[in-house]
């Protein structure tokens, strides 16, 4: 017979103070058996039953999100959160095409 253990060991990936979109942020943690784990928008209330967190760009400017990772037991729900405050910014997101024009060219007529 395995032992319950709550979550412990919480670690999430990728921390940085600013974010472009397109980049994720994965939370992890150890437990038996594995936690449930889920980002909490502390800005919104809303709940993102996933652990990884894919940037977009509704998310532009400053975010305030938490990891939860929880287990219910014998003697109840035991959970660890850890809260991440970051921006994310826009620029950068997307490469600037300029058509009809060869890169490096430069024509006289």
């Amino acid at each position: 017979m395995y032992a319950l253990d709550a979550p412990v060991n919480q670690h999430i990936d990728n921390i940085k103070e600013e974010y472009i979109v397109g980049e994720t942020i994965t939370c992890s943690a150890d437990g038996h058996p594995d936690p449930t784990i889920y980002w909490l928008n502390e800005n919104t209330g809303d709940i993102l039953n996933n652990p990884t967190v894919l940037i977009t760009s509704d998310m532009a400017g400053f975010q305030t999100y938490s990891c939860v990772a929880w287990i219910e037991i014998r003697d109840g729900v035991h959970q660890v959160s850890r809260t991440l405050n970051f921006g994310v910014k826009l620029t950068g997101m997307w490469p600037i095409i300029i058509i009809g024009a060869s890169y490096g060219a430069i024509s006289k007529h």
